[in-house]
């Protein structure tokens, strides 16, 4: 079952992590916070980018014209600028850092229906800094966000049915919810939906799409994903036994930092002629995101 240690707010460039947790079922287990806009967000939304140059004027030290003008913005009713205050805020650029104001700031630009303001009032909830901790509030702010297509708090509401905080344990549910996640490319997401279908809870054990979304998910770097992957084909799980696919797969997840990953390719060597251990170790280092 999930360990409570986990949820998750997404970035593509600065994250926050609490510590990285393993269940049973190999689901990645932490909360991610974003802190900072990104490139990304800025290409699909350019009415963030002028928002995005004040973010970096104050991050330079160049902070008194461009606090003034995000804090003008912010104050007059802009969303989105009320969001980068309270980023401001929650990592103590240009302003003390202060969590419990960024929440307030998040808070008024969520009741705008601002989603990645209310994807953070829910992480705040969730993990207690800036608010009272309350699941069930982390749901309803969740929620909002993910039900306006946010593929993190999609991610999050998956979570928290998967490990039964704020609302009653539900696999489907948090099936549903990772699907929607996965879908949009979100790598955590696939990593846990694929272990759902693997372990077959909230849906029928299905090993052909447990391995299509430990692959979508290894192509985005995570190595709790190559790692199943090896499981996968040591144990012949939809898929002629292959121990060295296996072991290229447990190579991949030893080689991003996975201590588990490294035991099982040793044992797993073992069996395994000096041959079969090259061409394994050939394919590790030929493989890139994407291949099979």
């Amino acid at each position: 079952m999930p360990n409570p240690a986990r949820q998750t707010e997404s970035s593509r460039c600065h994250n926050l992590l609490l510590p990285m947790v393993l269940d049973r079922g190999g689901k990645r287990l932490f909360i991610r916070l974003v802190l900072t806009l990104t490139i990304v967000t800025i290409s699909l939304h350019p009415a963030w980018a002028r928002l995005q140059e004040g973010y970096d004027a104050v991050s330079r030290g160049d902070k008194e014209q461009a606090l003034q003008e995000l804090r003008t913005r912010a104050e007059g009713g802009n969303a989105r600028a009320q969001v980068v205050i309270g980023i401001l805020y929650a990592e103590g650029r240009g302003v003390p850092k202060d969590e419990q104001e960024s929440v307030r700031w998040y808070k008024l630009a969520a009741a705008q229906g601002e989603a990645k303001a209310q994807r953070r009032v829910g992480y705040h909830y969730a993990v207690g800094r800036g608010a009272p901790q309350d699941y069930k509030e982390a749901v309803r702010w969740y929620r909002l966000a993910a039900e306006q297509g946010d593929a993190d708090a999609q991610y999050n509401m998956g979570y928290l049915y998967d490990s039964g905080q704020g609302v009653p344990q539900d696999f489907k549910e948090a099936r549903e919810w990772y699907e929607r996640a996965a879908l949009q490319g979100e790598a955590g997401a696939q990593l846990n939906l694929g272990v759902l279908y693997h372990n077959g809870e909230g849906t029928p054990q299905d090993f052909k799409q447990a391995r299509k979304w430990f692959e979508l998910a290894a192509a985005q770097g995570e190595a709790l994903a190559k790692g199943k992957l090896g499981v996968i084909y040591q144990g012949g799980e939809g898929v002629p036994q292959d121990y060295v696919q296996a072991h290229k797969w447990y190579n991949l997840a030893a080689a991003d930092g996975s201590k588990d990953a490294a035991v099982l390719r040793d044992k797993l060597a073992t069996s395994m002629s000096s041959a079969q251990i090259e061409t394994a170790k050939r394919l590790a280092r030929e493989w890139k995101p994407g291949a099979p």
